[in-house]
């Protein structure tokens, strides 16, 4: 039997232990009609009909409690209703022996626990929820909402969705299948592994991301040790990747350190760097082409720089279309309106072998154009795709899937 105790004073809260378990999604009820309010008005019995107000005790119902301001009750056991929903100013403290297929609201006041626990779906739509440790299959933040989890050792979530002004941080290493940014701010302090990253709105702000990170809005402040593909207006600051960097299109501001492969596709449109961009020592610069190998530049308002030559490239192209017959000059990196590009390239040795010449031309204001001189009869093998080209192979099929509506450069 769950039992509840009621209590006029806020008690503190504990630290304690960690999280043992990733549990499935589950999905809240979208109506409340006909939920049971606690009252407490008799007892601390959850099956006594005197403590609900207007009905017997939930059973398949959602509960809710209804708690005032400066008041504070305690639930220990499982609940045996539907989603414990949380309302008015008070505090409601969750104890030991919850279901782990529980689903709790938070739409207003607070929400503790002083022990790990695990749920199937925790949301916090209005109010605060916290404590030491949770294995949760959907834990949700929105609504101007925070969930603050500071003294949590481990976080452990199928799926985390943050959206709207809400506010989610932890100061430990998290374990997340899926994390979606669509608003508010999510702040960690340790490493943490995510799969699949998708910031569109709000702030990702922390420490090591390990995973593949797709944003294509708000501001990522962070190490991201896997890949990265950007789209739309992305701001970052003091960021650095690992991993292959792929460009469709994107805004850039902020500074970058880019550690791996950086990719254009060239095809989604032209893409700009207005912070600070160092192409570190192992990187390479390339283009993604499609017929007819019309490239979109790289345009630099900013800073590119690069310590030393980074290799400069083009991918899926065949060299034996007529195409190549004739000369051509392909506009890569164009610094407008004061951009500096400083970085210095080299040319990358997969261009192609044929019975033609690459050139590197590069203006006094920085731009780099690449010119292809062909002899007579240009016959050349497609050159194998470079070990960094595939390992965007993913990434690049989302950005075509995003933008398949958007009419493809003539």
């Amino acid at each position: 039997m769950a039992r509840v105790s009621a209590n006029p004073t806020v008690a503190a809260m504990h630290p304690l232990a960690a999280i043992v378990l990733v549990l499935p999604f589950l999905v809240l009820p979208s109506s409340r009609l006909g939920a049971a309010v606690w009252t407490g008005g008799d007892s601390a019995d959850w099956s006594h009909p005197g403590n609900w107000a207007g009905a017997a005790p939930p059973g398949t119902a959602d509960p809710v409690w209804d708690i005032p301001e400066g008041s504070a009750v305690t639930l220990t056991g499982a609940a045996p209703g539907g989603a414990i929903v949380k309302r008015g100013g008070g505090l409601l403290r969750v104890g030991p022996g919850l279901e782990p297929a529980t689903v709790i609201e938070v739409e207003a006041g607070r929400v503790s626990w002083s022990e790990a626990i695990a749920l199937g779906h925790l949301r916090v739509a209005g109010g605060r929820a916290e404590g030491p440790g949770l294995a949760v299959g959907l834990l949700e933040v929105t609504g101007g909402a925070e969930a603050s989890l500071a003294d949590l050792p481990d976080l452990a979530a199928a799926s985390l969705r943050v959206d709207e002004s809400g506010t989610l941080r932890w100061h430990a290493s998290a374990q997340v299948g899926t994390l979606e940014v669509a608003g508010g701010r999510v702040d960690f302090g340790a490493e943490s592994i995510w799969p699949a990253v998708h910031l569109s709105g709000g702030a990702l702000i922390g420490n090591v991301l390990k995973g593949e990170v797709t944003a294509s809005g708000g501001t990522l402040d962070a190490r991201v040790e896997g890949n990265l593909l950007l789209m739309g207006e992305v701001e970052v600051a003091d960021i650095s990747v690992s991993g292959q960097t792929l460009l469709a299109e994107t805004t850039l501001s902020g500074w970058m350190n880019l550690e791996g492969g950086v990719w254009m596709a060239a095809w989604a449109g032209a893409s700009r760097i207005g912070g600070w961009v160092e192409l570190h020592h192992g990187s390479t610069l390339n283009w993604w082409l499609e017929t007819p190998w019309i490239t979109s530049p790289l345009i630099v308002t900013g800073e590119l720089t690069s310590p030393a030559d980074v290799p400069l490239g083009l991918g899926l192209v065949d060299w034996t279309h007529p195409y190549w017959d004739e000369a051509r000059e392909l506009l890569l990196v164009d610094a407008w309106e004061g951009g500096i590009v400083s970085a210095t390239f080299a040319l990358d040795p997969w261009l192609g072998e044929g019975e033609g010449a690459w050139e590197q031309v590069r203006s006094p204001e920085g731009d780099v154009v690449l010119r292809w001189t062909p002899d007579e009869i240009a016959v050349a093998a497609v050159p194998e795709p470079s070990a960094a080209g595939l390992a965007l192979g993913a990434m690049l099929a989302a950005a075509i899937s995003a933008r398949r509506r958007r009419a493809r450069p003539r």
